[in-house]
């Protein structure tokens, strides 16, 4: 099962965002619980990080699942030439390594105290808090790394993702919600409105 998960390409969209200029998303695909870690403990944790982080997860959720891939495969607006798409694309992967580099170097000698957590009765939540970030962001920096690989990459236009680069152009709110479900279910992404579209207190 594992093998074959491995064998597959690992699908990247490259989506016009509000927020990021271009966002990289994948499907979902749910992470293993560690051996020995109770699963409602887990649940609870992982839930409130990924709440903490709603927006910036997924990406970096794209970029760890890239890591043991046999290739990835980038899907990209149709009114972008190849070599415009490949440049955009390496530019998002190299910003999103330095940022998980960056926070690598933040939350690495927090452990120490959280390690020291351990002599508190009761499971350490503060150690395996740290441990999800920084194991996140180590494999996330992996993934960044597959794929600036040229024979690992290859990329193909999406006249889905086409249209939604004009609807987010023409701005106009009922046609961007209704382009956002749409866009949902031609490729299996979620909540996609809080990655591509800004919050009314960041618009200018």
């Amino acid at each position: 099962m594992v093998k074959r998960r491995a064998e597959r390409l690992h699908r990247i969209y490259m989506i016009p965002s509000q927020t990021y200029g271009y966002a990289l998303l994948s499907t979902h695909e749910d992470e293993i619980v560690p051996a020995g870690t109770s699963p409602g403990l887990w649940s609870r944790l992982k839930a409130r990080y990924m709440k903490w982080t709603e927006s910036t997860l997924a990406q970096e959720r794209s970029l760890k699942n890239a890591r043991k891939a046999a290739g990835v495969e980038v899907c990209y607006p149709s009114g972008m030439s190849r070599e415009e798409a490949k440049s955009v694309f390496e530019r998002r992967v190299r910003a999103e390594m330095k940022h998980h580099v960056v926070w690598l170097c933040i939350d690495f000698p927090l452990l120490i105290p959280a390690a020291l957590a351990m002599f508190i009765p009761g499971p350490n939540v503060f150690f395996l808090f740290w441990a999800i970030r920084i194991l996140g962001h180590y494999h996330a920096w992996e993934g960044g790394k597959k794929m600036l690989e040229p024979a690992a990459v290859q990329f193909r236009a999406s006249h889905d993702l086409g249209e939604w680069q004009q609807v987010l152009r023409d701005r106009i709110t009922g046609t961007i919600t209704h382009a956002i479900e749409r866009l949902e279910r031609k490729t299996g992404l979620r909540n996609l409105a809080s990655v591509l579209i800004k919050k009314r207190s960041e618009s200018p």
